[in-house]
């Protein structure tokens, strides 16, 4: 709805007013909706019990710090800005192209929903992730030495926003939702939440002194590294939950 919205404001002084505005009573509706949430059988009857798994929070800690330092604030927050440089110099050239970004990120991430139980958790999260290491390295060329073809700049975009709505943007919070132990699923979600949005706010500040300090091309290299760092955390440490219940998986992650 926001992206929408802002499509048709690209020219208004304030514009952004408006898409905030319309996306508000969406929010509302489901803080609202919150309170009417019934509590889960599951923590009625263990909230008392208490046992921190170290190993479900490295997993899925590991998974939303990866999420955020492969770059994702970075390249989506600033696709605005990226375009400009690949050479829509208008900003409301840029800002459409970012529209279509967002409508491709909406579909790719219908394709995860509906694929997830098929094809599983851990080979969408590797397959997505190979896809975002590459989309960096493409950045990063674009940058160094493609900077006369802007599509590379637009496809590694839109190749990253797919991989992305694949693997870490769905499935991590999937996967935090079900590895903890019922008796530390509370804490152990908080936390993760917590890494989350911390290592968010690290990536987005510090992405513009990084960017003057390394040059972009530098940068999404760095980020590119971090993609591929993640993706042997993946492939050597995160197990697969298709198909098992809460007591299964828990079992499979403590043995």
């Amino acid at each position: 709805l926001g992206y929408f919205v802002g499509s048709f404001q690209i020219d208004a002084i304030g514009g952004w007013r408006y898409m905030f505005g319309f996306s508000a009573p969406v929010a509302l509706l489901m803080g609202l909706g919150v309170w009417g949430l019934p509590p889960s059988p599951r923590w009625l009857l263990l909230r008392a019990v208490q046992g921190p798994s170290l190993k479900a929070f490295v997993i899925g800690g590991g998974l939303v710090l990866f999420q955020q330092i492969t770059g994702q604030p970075s390249v989506l927050y600033y696709a605005g800005q990226i375009l400009q440089t690949a050479g829509f110099s208008a900003a409301a050239d840029a800002t459409r192209v970012s529209v279509v970004i967002g409508v491709f990120k909406l579909l790719m991430t219908s394709v995860a929903i509906l694929k997830v139980d098929d094809l599983g958790r851990k080979p969408l999260l590797i397959g997505g992730i190979s896809g975002i290491t590459l989309s960096l390295l493409l950045l990063s060329a674009y940058y160094k030495f493609l900077g006369g073809f802007p599509l590379v700049a637009v496809g590694a975009l839109l190749l990253y926003v797919g991989c992305y709505q694949i693997s870490f943007g769905p499935i991590s919070w999937l996967m935090v939702s079900e590895i903890f132990p019922l008796r530390t699923r509370g804490k152990g979600i908080s936390l993760a939440v917590l890494t989350n949005f911390g290592s968010n706010a690290l990536v987005t500040f510090a992405f513009s002194p990084l960017k003057e300090l390394l040059g972009a091309e530098n940068l999404f290299l760095l980020f590119g590294a971090i993609a591929l760092l993640s993706l042997a955390f993946v492939v050597l440490y995160v197990p697969e939950t298709k198909g098992l219940s809460l007591e299964e998986i828990e079992n499979k992650i403590l043995k």
